[in-house]
């Protein structure tokens, strides 16, 4: 039995650009029974023998979620052709997975990058993470949309170098990033409107008082600078020109210092982000903004 493929104007799903074996566990992590709002997923293949002839790479069909919400769309021309990328939905996706393409060996991030550059025609706003083979190519991307970049390869080393200095740490990452019933993920959530102008600390005393199912472990600080350098200015111009919201810069802040900024007294702006480790996804309101006194 063949995969079905998609149907017309689905929204908020998941577009994987390219088959490879990446795919199987991909689409295991994203069905997984701990996850509650388990999306459609649409594979666009770039070649239908290679997906014919790695029947290991195909999802399980047991998983009843997927037999009924994975699609495969296979076209001349592949996720690269903007006819392709229409007939998989793309302008009303949640979020694109670029994968390496395995036939193109140490090439296939430049074919990556120009699947990113059409995924940006079609839509801008999509999130977009991609599988990059060689670290040197990621200067290559700052020209491109493209919101995350996993270079496996990096990711691999820094894990090692991690394990030799602390032993077990292995384990850890492991646990936080399958997706099992009972087992933590880690979560970057919007910080809610009302606790705008709330310190880091005042929030985990918040948290810990309200005996919330999680742990505030750090967070995100969004800014929009002014550009700076000429090349800046042109990038700005131009995402203005395409009716673009030019990309924040982002502090990463995890475990804050006391006495230093940002730290565990700064107070937080609307447009920043928490970073949790919880079972599952909460809302934060329930537990971080106090109750109104009853009168």
């Amino acid at each position: 039995m063949e995969w079905q493929d998609p149907p017309a104007e689905l929204e908020n799903h998941v577009v994987i650009c390219n088959c490879s074996e990446q795919v199987r566990r991909i689409v295991g992590e994203l069905h997984a029974e701990a996850v509650t709002d388990k999306p459609d997923v649409v594979l666009l293949v770039q070649d239908a023998a290679l997906w014919r002839d790695n029947p290991q790479w195909h999802p399980k069909r047991q998983n009843g979620h997927t037999q009924e919400h994975f699609f495969v769309l296979i076209r001349e021309g592949g996720p690269s052709h903007q006819a392709n990328l229409l007939a998989a939905s793309i302008r009303t996706a949640r979020a694109a997975i670029i994968l390496a393409d395995p036939r193109q060996g140490k090439l296939a991030d430049s074919r990556s990058t120009l699947v990113a550059m059409a995924l940006e025609q079609q839509n801008p706003d999509v999130h977009t993470v991609m599988e990059l083979i060689s670290s040197v190519n990621r200067e290559h991307l700052r020209a491109t949309e493209v919101n995350e970049v996993v270079c496996v390869g990096e990711i691999a080393e820094r894990l090692i170098a991690q394990s030799c200095i602390t032993p077990g740490v292995k384990n850890i990452f492991e646990s936080v990033l399958v997706n099992k019933p009972g087992t933590n993920n880690i979560y970057i959530m919007q910080l809610p409107k009302p606790l705008a102008g709330t310190s880091y600390r005042e929030l985990v005393r918040r948290a810990i008082m309200a005996r919330a199912p999680f742990e505030i472990i750090g967070f995100i600080q969004n800014s929009f600078l002014p550009p700076q350098s000429g090349e800046d200015k042109a990038k700005a111009r131009c995402a203005q020109e395409r009716g673009l919201d030019i990309k924040p810069h982002q502090t990463f802040v995890l475990n804050p210092r006391n006495s230093e900024e940002p730290g565990r007294d700064t107070d937080l702006a609307e447009l920043d982000q928490l970073v949790l480790v919880a079972y599952e996804r909460v809302k934060l309101e329930q537990f971080l903004i106090p109750a109104e006194p009853r009168s």
